[in-house]
């Protein structure tokens, strides 16, 4: 769809989204191993960071502390989704903490 003038289409999901309080939209659940945050009125990507497995889930998000943060378990593949980065063999929860 590049070629047609549409760049960014996007890549499969096993999960869905969750937006935070704030308004923002995280999704982890891609084939590209791949953690996001977008504008969800603007679906401008805001953040992004690789994991090292798929994160075939939705995230979840949560106060603690005073603090808001978005996780998401990073367990490997679903169907003819990569299970992990080259080397990685873990399962992981991945948290990070909200501005």
């Amino acid at each position: 769809m590049t070629a047609k003038g549409v760049p960014k289409t996007g890549t499969p999901n096993a999960g869905g989204p969750n937006i935070a309080a704030g308004g923002v939209l995280f999704i982890g659940a891609t084939a590209d191993l791949r953690f996001r945050a977008f504008d969800p009125k603007t679906g401008k990507e805001l953040w992004s960071t690789q994991l090292e497995n798929s994160a075939v889930n939705s995230p979840l998000t949560y106060q603690a502390g005073g603090k808001q943060f978005v996780s998401v378990w990073a367990g490997g593949g679903l169907g003819d989704f990569k299970t992990s980065a080259p080397g990685q063999k873990t399962n992981l929860i991945v948290a990070y903490a909200l501005p």
